[in-house]
């Protein structure tokens, strides 16, 4: 029983290779265009690169955003900057920049109870219906 690829060495698989490689007649072979072959493979040897390139920008934006946070820009100047919100910014950079420096935390709005609005709570009121809501600090609620 002859031996399965897996179970052959790679010594044993040149030499198969060679006695077939001896057998074949050139004059049988027909020749394959392979262009598009190398044109895949010298692609992926761009993309790689491009990666690479990418990365090596993308620490160098990062170490530009730690600085221009460590001298007081908000995150809104730097997505202007970006071409990105700063909500954007912030998701992608507030990570890397608070090892750099001790950032003050973004302030969070406590959620409002639910129920009637606060007394000077900031609202809007929307037509909804028969039913008037009020949105106070990003909830509606019904009045």
């Amino acid at each position: 029983m002859t031996a399965t690829t897996d179970e052959m060495t790679s010594d044993e698989l040149a030499a198969e290779l060679e006695e077939w490689a001896d057998s074949v007649d050139p004059a049988d072979l027909e020749p394959i265009d392979v262009t598009c072959l190398h044109r895949i493979a010298a692609l992926a040897e761009r993309r790689g690169a491009a990666k690479t390139a990418a990365a090596a920008v993308e620490d160098e934006i990062a170490a530009a955003v730690q600085e221009a946070r460590a001298v007081g820009h908000g995150w809104g100047v730097i997505g202007l900057y970006l071409g990105v919100s700063r909500q954007a910014a912030h998701k992608r950079y507030a990570n890397r920049d608070r090892g750099a420096q001790a950032a003050p935390a973004p302030r969070s709005r406590p959620r409002p109870p639910p129920g009637p609005p606060a007394q000077g709570a900031k609202r809007f009121l929307l037509r909804a219906g028969p039913r008037p809501l009020v949105v106070v600090f990003g909830e509606v609620v019904p009045v």
